[in-house]
């Protein structure tokens, strides 16, 4: 029977599933960053090859990643997979595709929300999508986001005035708590989202105690993604009345306050349209390996 891979390359983490034609999942793994625009060939060859390791050979085989935009990336992404797969029949996709092909039957819409965001859905038989831009100049609404307030509150304020929660993140993370240390730290970092991405779970802990700046934090990114989610409706999927939103990637897991926020702002948004909200069920490294199935 064929064995089918998909890697799912994120700005967080690659991970790796292999399944065969009854969908039976015969191996799964994990490594280090894997978006393409920011870690090296190198690495990113060297963090494939560990999710991958031990999984049987696979027949096709399909690379969903992060900071894939152009064709060139495509051809650049397509060439490091047949680099540990030569005899296998290579694809390369945008991450997030691999997390709407995941989604239950049915999904309009998928906000994709991990190291970075994107709106996306599937608009006749081709791939639409709303946002992303990357963390320069976009990725709304994202988990380095929430950890880049928490981080600017604590330079803005000190050690001394933080939450307990942040302030253990931020040691674990940075292995100090003074600021000159930390920035050094973090830009020295090969994956500074990723570390930034740590800190997240302690924004939550901190709106649930009424911490202004994680209250405002909030607030703004999942308004930011529920106003970009309605613009992506507005020219997708103009005149329907109902409409199915799947959560995809790692923020929705973190605590259930960031599906709670990002549900009330979209229901106020798209008011009177219907929204049916739902975190995905499936793995997004799943619909990677799907889509490898389909090469």
């Amino acid at each position: 029977m064929a064995v089918y891979l998909g890697f799912d390359c994120g700005g967080s983490s690659v991970r790796a599933m292999t399944i065969n034609d009854d969908l039976d999942v015969l191996h799964a793994g994990h490594a280090g960053p894997g978006n393409i625009l920011t870690i090296s060939e190198k690495r990113l060859h060297a963090h494939l090859s560990q999710a991958a390791e031990g999984c049987p050979e696979p027949e096709k085989v399909c690379g969903c990643f992060a900071g894939l935009l152009s064709e060139r990336d495509k051809d650049e992404a397509v060439s490091l997979i047949k680099s540990l797969y030569p005899k296998a029949v290579c694809r390369a996709e945008p991450d997030f595709f691999a997390a709407l092909k995941a989604c239950p039957e049915g999904t309009d819409v998928c906000i994709v929300a991990g190291t970075g965001s994107v709106v996306c859905s599937e608009v006749n038989g081709r791939l639409a999508k709303t946002g992303g831009r990357g963390y320069i100049i976009g990725d709304v609404g994202a988990s380095q986001q929430y950890g880049r307030d928490a981080m600017v509150h604590f330079l803005d304020v000190g050690e001394k005035k933080i939450s307990e929660s942040l302030r253990t993140r931020i040691l674990e993370r940075f292995g100090s708590l003074n600021p000159d240390e930390v920035i050094s730290r973090l830009y020295r970092s090969q994956a500074p989202m990723a570390m930034l991405v740590k800190l997240t779970p302690a924004v939550a802990k901190d709106f649930r105690h009424n911490e202004p700046y994680a209250v405002e934090s909030l607030r703004r990114n999942t308004g930011g993604l529920a106003e970009i989610t309605l613009k992506h409706c507005q020219r997708f999927h103009p005149g329907k009345k109902e409409i199915r939103v799947t959560l995809a990637g790692g923020l929705w897991k973190l605590s259930d306050l960031f599906v709670e926020q990002i549900t009330i702002e979209l229901k106020r948004r798209f008011d009177p349209i219907r929204i049916e909200v739902a975190r995905i069920s499936r793995p997004p490294v799943f619909g990677a390996a799907l889509l490898a199935k389909e090469a």
